[in-house]
């Protein structure tokens, strides 16, 4: 490599530094790979050695490909052995997110059928109300983080619903997410394991106080029900379903909800498209996916046997690492994939990535993404961001901002203008 490469330091394995700068424009990094080829050794801030695929199809490849493991106790062998990396309690909690078939199956199963399109889709009325309140809490602010008080609360409200858990206890399920999302940073290991045992703790109480006293019959009184059959679901699993689904059931909306309205408010085209012709907002929102998704990457596998990939062995017991984010914009699937496009055609785009673990949550996650968009910008058709600095980046493997001020009201916007 005979220049420097902002975000990337080495030759090979090269180590991406998430700086953020990286974070913040990722895109010319993976532009540069791209053009190094599909496939990289890599190494991860916390030094595990591993490989990252930038390629689209290369991508789908290895999204659909048996020999490319998820099973986390595996996972952890591999870590020991190559005495590098942690293992944090986000990683290593053994949801379906993070098993193999038959157990993977097994688990998604049961749940999948609360997250089917058509179920999305009866449960557009309940949504919309919650995006109504929200919007009339905003309505008397002049400047609000949406962020904080909108992007996040609407989908945490969604499956906090679905799953039975008490408004009372929203902000702090909030707060665990937020942490868990963090293991991007070596430093906070310990904290995000700190999360992931609080949270599970919280998750087996309220387990407990459901089987003494049966709720309503929410999504969690029916796995409670399920679990009451050993050979179906255990409790640790019972815990750890609950516990992935809490979190991606709300985390990847956030950003979807966040990223989309700051395109919205810096492209006054795109604005005037959602809320004059707000039955279009659903191609908006799978463009907004595609140019810039909620996740950098898609979680970790690993080879249980040597594999080619483009020509290159991987050998057994390597890590994977899929680049969500960049396959989404490789311009061999997608003709000229830094332009926001919301007239393209097709959701060929891997933002909720593909194969047996496909986002179980994706039409939700649309749905929600639709609603809060046009509910928005209906109500404030004049928001601008607010003066000063851009809010940061995430630093995590999802993709967003950590707040994103704005003023909602015109004559604040032209009262801060004189």
């Amino acid at each position: 490599m005979s220049e420097t490469l902002p975000g990337v330091i080495g030759e090979s394995p090269q180590t991406i530094a998430f700086t953020p700068d990286f974070i913040a424009e990722p895109w010319p990094v993976y532009d540069r790979l791209r053009g190094q080829g599909p496939l990289h050794r890599i190494v991860l801030p916390s030094g595990l050695p591993a490989w990252l695929v930038l390629d689209y199809d290369l991508s789908r490849q290895v999204l659909t490909d048996s020999r490319f493991s998820k099973d986390v106790t595996a996972r952890g062998e591999i870590i020991a052995r190559l005495g590098a990396g942690h293992v944090n309690g986000a990683s290593a909690v053994p949801s379906m997110l993070q098993l193999d078939p038959p157990d993977h199956t097994r688990l998604r199963k049961l749940v999948s059928k609360a997250f089917t399109a058509g179920a999305s889709a009866r449960m557009r009325p309940g949504i919309q109300a919650i995006a109504d309140d929200l919007v009339a809490e905003l309505a008397d602010r002049d400047v609000v983080d949406l962020v904080e008080h909108y992007a996040l609360p609407l989908p945490l409200s969604v499956i906090s619903e679905m799953l039975g858990f008490p408004v009372e206890d929203r902000e702090q399920l909030g707060a665990w997410s937020r942490q868990l999302m963090e293991y991007f940073t070596p430093d906070r290991s310990e904290a995000v394991s700190r999360a992931a045992t609080e949270c599970c703790d919280y998750i087996r109480g309220l387990i407990a106080a459901k089987r003494s006293k049966p709720g309503p019959g929410d999504l969690l009184d029916e796995l409670i029900a399920v679990s009451a059959d050993g050979d179906r679901l255990t409790e640790d699993e019972l815990v750890h379903t609950v516990f992935i689904l809490m979190i991606g059931g709300h985390e990847t909306t956030v950003n979807l909800i966040a990223t989309a309205a700051e395109m919205l408010i810096r492209n006054d085209e795109l604005r005037e498209r959602v809320v004059g012709h707000p039955e279009r907002t659903p191609q908006l929102i799978e463009e907004a996916l595609r140019f810039d998704g909620p996740a950098h990457t898609a979680t970790m596998r690993h080879t249980t046997e040597p594999v080619v990939l483009n020509g290159m062995e991987i050998g057994a017991g390597e890590f994977v690492i899929v680049g969500l984010a960049a396959a989404s914009r490789d311009p061999a699937k997608f003709p000229d994939p830094d332009r926001f496009d919301p007239d393209r055609s097709g959701s060929a785009h891997l933002a909720f990535g593909h194969g047996i673990h496909y986002c179980v949550g994706a039409a939700l996650a649309r749905l929600e993404g639709d609603i809060a968009i046009n509910t928005l910008f209906q109500r404030f058709p004049d928001m601008r961001l607010a003066p000063g600095e851009d809010p940061p980046w995430r630093f995590s493997f999802m993709r967003g901002r950590c707040a994103l001020p704005v003023v909602l009201h015109e004559n604040e916007i032209q009262g801060k203008r004189r």
